[in-house]
């Protein structure tokens, strides 16, 4: 049987939206998803969490991708952007391995 789970990978754009057009209008704030698909077995290795991660990781360089600029200002409403989409896609996974590699902890203690 496979057990693919999807996990609904949510990005908030509210905030950046509402900067970037100097008004603070709720009607015109979009939120921008992307689902990341992963088979929840492969969250038991090391490899399959460094794997899975790498992909939110991308994934949320997608979503924010509208935010991103040359100005210097822009550029860091897009690293919040990607910051806050991982942070939400790891907590979602609700997984001690992906949870370890987000927060750059040693696997082997996560994982005991």
């Amino acid at each position: 049987m496979n057990t693919a789970t999807n996990v609904a990978f949510a990005s908030l754009l509210t905030f950046a939206c509402l900067l970037g057009s100097g008004q603070a209008n709720a009607d015109s704030a979009q939120v921008l998803t992307k689902t990341v698909t992963y088979d929840a077995r492969t969250l038991n290795s090391e490899k399959g969490a460094r794997t899975l991660y790498a992909r939110l990781r991308f994934a949320a360089q997608e979503v924010c991708a509208p935010l991103d600029a040359q100005e210097l200002s822009r550029h860091r409403l897009w690293q919040a952007c990607v910051d806050n989409s991982l942070e939400s896609a790891v907590l979602k996974v609700n997984s001690p391995l992906l949870s370890a590699v987000h927060n750059k902890t040693p696997l082997k203690a996560a994982a005991g």
